[in-house]
């Protein structure tokens, strides 16, 4: 991603939370337009994947998008909805779908843009480059066996550099 796109997207989100207004809970109507494309779709997986964890750590949720966005040289809402990556949209997205149905609103909305801000603010700092993965400590998952985590946030442990 380059540097443009990153000026772009933060002002974008800059926007965003200034006009931060109420989103309405999904109705029947709109419960098979979840998966939305564009910021929208990197905003849920953000809040889906972190919303219960603290500001930094949601904002390494969002970095590990960006990372990844960075070095397959795509998009971040790519990375977002790129199948089997982030277990909240797995499974057909069942649980992605009460999800957002449930806890999807302004305050959620909100918290998922000053994380994605933040991970932005982090992707430009060395310290913070190549972390790609993470899950939560309950899981055990065969990618990390035998890798040690740069960052333990809340209940996520972070990767660099696993391929």
């Amino acid at each position: 991603m380059k540097a443009y796109n990153i000026i772009v997207i933060t002002s974008m989100l800059t926007s965003m939370l200034a006009s931060c207004e109420r989103i309405p809970a999904f109705s029947k109507q709109t419960v098979t337009d979840w998966r939305v494309e564009s910021t929208e779709a990197v905003l849920q997986t953000i809040a889906m994947e972190s919303a219960n964890q603290p500001a930094r750590g949601q904002a390494l949720v969002a970095l590990t998008i960006i990372n990844r966005a960075r070095i397959r040289h795509t998009t971040p809402e790519i990375e977002a909805l790129r199948p089997f990556q982030y277990s909240a949209w797995n499974r057909g997205g069942k649980w992605a779908k009460a999800w957002l149905w449930s806890y999807w609103g302004y305050k959620a909305r909100k918290q998922a843009i000053l994380a994605y801000s933040s991970g932005l603010a982090m992707a430009s700092k060395p310290k913070f480059q190549g972390i790609r993965h993470y899950h939560t400590k309950a899981v055990h998952p065969g990618w990390a066996r035998g890798q040690t985590p740069c960052l333990v946030i809340g209940d996520h442990k972070f990767y660099k550099d696993i391929l």
